[in-house]
């Protein structure tokens, strides 16, 4: 059964499900007619009206009538109401019980002006269990409520309460939260976060720039590079991961070209809309975000522990294998073919992370599939005078660094030395990005 289907039943449900849980309210016995006087109370056209009163052991009773009820007594155990000498209907209602319908010529009461009938009302216990909806991204999640495993169900039969739950699924981190279950909170939606698996980088020193000679000249002049200890996510940021971010912050998301989503990397994201998802992604994972975001004016927290883009010198270094490095022209061989979809063997559009070669720490696809966000903004000429230790980029500039080249490109565009530019509101299919943390 589709996803579309299954909701469709569900909505259907719902309603049917409530109101077989709603108990029943009865009139018990027949009506009384009141020989003593009643209170004077007229209605809206100056007629004294008829009153009838209801009793019940149960308060908290709401009434309605064809002419509009004029005037209601709560007493303890007794509710008098003032109708229009010619009113037909009482309509009587009741917080989790089904509304009473009285067509008062159908059980004897004719009313007229300052005539009084009596009634009593019964009413069955309110059933205990309401039906409870639980949503959530991604769908088919294991849900676990009050330490019983229900599997993947959506639909559950729950006491008015609260509730602990637990939602967990492979890829994502589990979730754990309570919830309160009342006539008015029947349906929960929760977003799981993404499990982001992280690779951990040795810091060390490297010859940043093109050491095969056959760059460009803003790869040049090589030097020395320093940078420290630091996280890198071992495939490119995925569909999955990013809708799980869109779902719950409703930001629109980004269209696939028709080629699927999933586990390909997500296409079509900005530079910034790629910081917004790693302050997300520290949030919902409990890390301080990397970014101070006002509109488009974004400031790096360096003290934060949450997760960021990679810096240009980190991506490079994670790049060529960090420590480990074979001093490969791309990232993990020399065959480009071995590690990257490129031009001529990506048949024309992204395929799933991870099903090329890693490199020496197990990155996958840091050249070719989709060019990769780098934190930096562009100078060209930046190696010329850039720190020794961990370099940040120039303080400004109008375009960001791209790396690592994509699907659309030929093998020199995917060799671990390239430099690439975009401007960072600019959104196209060949550009995503993956996460890094500081150590």
């Amino acid at each position: 059964m589709n996803l579309v289907r299954q909701l469709l039943i569900l909505m259907l449900l719902i309603p049917v499900a409530v109101a077989a849980q709603l108990s029943q309210m009865e009139i018990a016995g027949a009506p009384e007619k009141i020989t003593t006087p009643i209170p004077e109370v007229r209605d809206i056209n100056g007629r004294i009206c008829a009153a009838i009163h209801v009793v019940a052991e149960v308060e908290g009773f709401k009434y309605d009538s064809y002419q509009g009820v004029v005037k209601v007594i709560d007493l303890k155990g007794l509710d008098i109401i003032f109708l229009s000498p010619d009113e037909r209907v009482l309509e009587i209602y009741l917080s989790g019980y089904q509304p009473l319908k009285i067509i008062l010529s159908d059980i004897g009461i004719s009313l007229t002006s300052q005539q009084g009938w009596k009634i009593s009302l019964t009413a069955e216990a309110i059933i205990s269990q309401l039906p409870v909806v639980i949503n959530s991204y991604p769908d088919s999640v294991s849900v676990t409520i009050d330490d019983i495993d229900y599997g993947v169900d959506k639909l559950f039969m729950l006491s008015k309460g609260a509730h602990s739950i637990k939602l967990s699924k492979s890829g994502f981190v589990s979730l754990t939260d309570s919830i309160g279950v009342d006539q008015n909170n029947s349906q929960f939606k929760f977003v799981l976060a993404p499990a982001m698996e992280m690779v951990f980088v040795k810091g060390g020193s490297f010859q940043m720039g093109d050491s095969f000679g056959d760059g460009g000249d803003d790869e040049k002049q090589v030097h020395k590079v320093t940078v420290s200890d630091f996280y890198i996510s071992k495939y490119e940021v995925t569909f999955a991961e990013y809708d799980a971010f869109c779902e719950e912050s409703g930001k629109a998301k980004p269209g696939d070209w028709g080629w699927g989503r999933g586990e390909r990397p997500v296409i079509n994201v900005s530079w910034y809309d790629a910081v917004e998802f790693c302050n997300w992604l520290s949030r919902k994972q409990g890390f301080s975000p990397a970014y101070r975001i006002d509109k488009r004016v974004v400031t790096r927290q360096v003290n934060a522990n949450g997760y960021r883009l990679p810096s240009e010198a980190e991506w490079e270094y994670a790049c060529r294998g960090g420590s480990r490095s074979a001093h490969y022209k791309y990232s993990g061989s020399n065959d480009v073919d071995d590690v990257a979809w490129y031009y001529s063997n990506a048949g024309g559009q992204t395929h799933p992370v991870g099903t090329k070669q890693p490199n020496e720490l197990r990155l996958y696809d840091m050249g070719g599939n989709v060019s990769e966000w780098c934190a930096d903004w562009y100078d060209r000429n930046y190696y010329h005078n850039s720190p020794a230790k961990d370099p940040q980029g120039p303080n400004n500039g109008t375009r960001r660094v791209l790396r690592g080249g994509s699907w659309v490109d030929e093998p020199f565009v995917v060799r671990a030395a390239l430099r690439d530019l975009n401007y960072p509101a600019l959104r196209n299919i060949y550009v995503g990005f993956r996460c890094a943390r500081t150590f």
